[in-house]
């Protein structure tokens, strides 16, 4: 998440970085001026482009700031609203860029300098960067090394403001620490911006940045709204006629794409977790209260594509919140797929007679569409409630809530993680991303599996769901001391013992964010060597440290959220949903777990499967990466073309482009990126779909792509209808 400008400043400030004198003011009059003049007056938005858009202003007289102030406050700017602007010294000297961040590729950090600074940074290309270790000193003498041709004085002071910034980076866990343009003059340097991008999975843990989040309560919405009720949720309209209940970050990013694109109006982006409900309406209830509190309201569509979700428990949640939501006076259509549908129909069928339920999304985006919303109920067509397939249907019961009355999560409770009884790529980075996703092509139903964290909620349904799609699980692993066996194999205290007793190679981690770390470290200790995280959250930091310890393992990794990876008919690792798998020519490389489903499932239904399914999951920094599956797929007797499930953020679309045109377009590629309507500087669900200007848009990741030869699609539907006409004849009986 981009702090606005006055929050990162008050950070480089507190780490003895020189800023400009300044004051805040939310409203004209300026009380009191800083300095002698000129002034510049700044829009305080999380996100990136404020001068080109307007956001910028200058003043040489306290009148000229009060018009400034008076022209920006209230309005909107890059989609957000602007509710304070910064007010500061005007600052002279010649302008430098300076920049720490996460280096995803290499597990370390990226150094970047430009000799001159400026809007116009990244489109010059003068910037030259190092990659470096993760650690201040490492970082210092990046910085030295990129300055080495200036001036000795230039030199020293810009190498110390580096340090600083690593310092800032490391002890914060930041994404980002960037200063643009960076005044150097006689007395020194001057930060004149700041750009601060933290990691949200890591507040937890980082008080100061926890409290300046917290300090306002308004321009960041949509990260205290996440921090305090554990799923996200974020208002793109104010006057939208379409509220979403969804969950998956992919998914629910195309649903908005698609709705927008046919003339819609969403209201909202949300991704609410249903995985973390654990029993209690009051997540879903609280959705719909903030929905209903707009007067556009017009209609309510709830997509659920289940991969961990028990959909007949998700229904009968959903039907108690609907009860307990009387503001709730506009038409619902219900979607769902995946495990428990059929019995999910039937307990709406009773519960909420006058719901839409259909197991059509097609259907679905067509029939709430603000024009349908006016029609009556009875008259919408198409959706009779068939009869949905359903080959996973449930089999653990519903488990008693251990969240509060008002359904949040408490400290100390393990949510869908913990034991049951307790509380509480290249030659650069030398990451060999193509070793790694050859061992994932060799996995068979022969391949030994444990589950860490097996006797937790998700890791005793879904070690059983894997096993009883023909998973060779042999066993897993728990901190509890009295069960000796779940989900009909055996638990041992650690890896090692349970590699030692069966022979395990592999693991599925079912462990929560925080401790996601520690349980990968004792899995290579233990000699496995491919490790699954399915964790959504991981620290971007602990996900480095992992990164590290994996190469230096020898290891493969994927993660660190991923739905998992499967051989469609023969294995599966991980939550992937039987009823969107199939064998088939295609294979799937996907950042996002629920639209690959959505995917998966439109092709089966279609009578193409997959021959291999590989989810790499949305965050920055993972294991295995899109660019590293390119060959193994091309190399897959099994594989006719390729289907890349992407989604704004990040630059791995770009990485794969890059490496599409080195090894030649060797079998057809369709992408379908997500996150055409994502609000710049707000992450959209995932940790890495965050959109800074150009740096991870829609519009970059197309043009590379096409550059390289894939095909990309606009739409879910478009995509399906390319692959059915190009597969046709290898097309089965769905």
């Amino acid at each position: 998440m981009l702090l606005i400008e006055a929050d990162g400043k008050a950070l480089f400030a507190e780490h003895g970085i020189p800023v400009p004198d300044s004051v805040l003011v939310t409203a004209p009059p300026v009380a009191n001026l800083p300095g002698t003049g000129p002034w510049i007056v700044k829009a305080q938005v999380p996100v990136g482009g404020r001068g080109k858009a307007g956001g910028v202003l200058r003043g040489v007289s306290l009148q000229q700031v009060n018009a400034a102030v008076q022209q920006l406050v209230g309005t909107r700017l890059k989609g957000h609203q602007v509710d304070a602007c910064l007010v500061e010294q005007a600052v002279a000297g010649d302008e430098r860029y300076l920049a720490v961040m996460v280096d995803a590729a290499s597990y370390g950090v990226r150094v970047i300098y430009a000799a001159s600074g400026g809007v116009e940074i990244e489109q010059t290309g003068a910037a030259a960067d190092r990659v470096c270790a993760p650690e201040p000193d490492a970082i210092t003498a990046a910085v030295r090394e990129l300055v080495a041709a200036e001036p000795p004085a230039q030199r020293d002071a810009i190498v110390a403001v580096g340090g600083k910034l690593a310092t800032l980076l490391l002890n914060y866990e930041l994404a980002l620490a960037e200063i643009n343009p960076l005044f150097i003059s006689g007395f020194g340097c001057v930060a004149g911006d700041a750009k601060v991008v933290v990691d949200l999975n890591a507040v937890d843990r980082q008080p100061r940045i926890a409290a300046m989040i917290a300090a306002r309560g308004e321009t960041y919405a949509d990260a205290n709204r996440k921090l305090r009720e554990g799923f996200d949720y974020v208002e793109l309209d104010p006057d939208g006629e379409i509220g979403l209940v969804t969950t998956g970050a992919g998914l629910s990013m195309m649903l908005i794409d698609e709705l927008t694109a046919r003339g819609g109006k969403p209201l909202n982006f949300c991704d609410i977790r249903t995985g973390q409900m654990r029993g209690s309406p009051a997540r879903l209830q609280r959705v719909l209260e903030w929905i209903t509190s707009r007067p556009s309201l017009r209609v309510v569509l709830v997509n659920i594509f289940a991969g961990i979700t028990d959909l007949a428990e998700f229904a009968t949640l959903l039907a108690t919140a609907i009860d307990q939501t009387p503001s709730l006076r506009v038409p619902v259509v219900a979607r769902l797929v995946g495990r428990g549908a059929d019995h999910a129909k039937r307990i709406l069928a009773e519960r909420q007679p006058g719901m839409l339920v259909t197991e059509d999304l097609e259907a679905a985006l067509t029939h709430v569409m603000p024009a349908a919303s006016a029609m009556s109920l009875s008259s919408w067509p198409g959706l009779t409630r068939p009869s949905i397939p359903d080959p996973q249907r449930a089999t653990a019961p519903i488990r008693p809530d251990r969240s509060g009355a008002d359904g949040r999560v408490r400290p100390g409770h393990d949510e869908q993680y913990g034991d049951d009884d307790q509380n509480g790529h290249d030659a650069l980075n030398g990451h060999d991303g193509q070793g790694a996703a050859r061992m994932i092509a060799t996995v068979s139903r022969a391949t030994p599996v444990i589950v860490q964290g097996i006797t937790g909620r998700m890791g005793r349904t879904h070690a059983a769901l894997m096993r009883a799609y023909g998973t060779n699980i042999v066993g897993g692993t728990a901190t509890r001391t009295d069960v000796t066996q779940a989900a009909g194999v055996p638990v041992f205290a650690d890896c090692a013992a349970a590699v030692a007793a069966t022979g395990a190679i592999a693991s599925v981690v079912m462990a929560p964010p925080d401790g996601t770390l520690v349980a990968v470290q004792e899995a290579l200790a233990a000699g496995l060597k491919l490790v699954v995280t399915v964790a959504e959250g991981v620290p971007l930091h602990d996900a480095i440290r992992i990164g590290r310890a994996v190469r230096e393992a020898g290891a493969t990794w994927i993660g660190a959220s991923t739905p998992g990876m499967a051989i469609p008919g023969e294995v599966k690792l991980g939550f992937l949903p039987d009823v969107a798998l199939r064998p088939g020519p295609l294979a799937i490389m996907t950042k996002s777990g629920t639209l690959s489903y959505e995917v998966g499932y439109r092709l089966a239904r279609e009578g193409l499967g997959q021959s291999i399914w590989v989810g790499v999951g949305g965050d920055p920094v993972k294991g295995v990466r899109f660019a590293d599956l390119l060959q193994p797929f091309f190399n897959d007797e099994r594989t006719h073309g390729i289907v890349l499930v992407g989604e704004v953020g990040g630059t791995e679309e770009e990485e794969c482009a890059d490496t599409l045109r080195k090894l030649g377009l060797r079998k057809p590629v369709y992408a379908l990126i997500a996150g055409r309507e994502a609000k710049e500087g707000v992450a959209m669900g995932h940790a890495g779909a965050l959109v800074h200007g150009e740096t991870g848009s829609l519009a970059t990741k197309t043009r590379r792509l096409t550059a390289a030869g894939a095909r990309c699609f606009a739409s879910l539907e478009s995509l399906i209808q390319a692959c059915t006409a190009d597969f046709r004849a290898l097309r089965t009986e769905p």
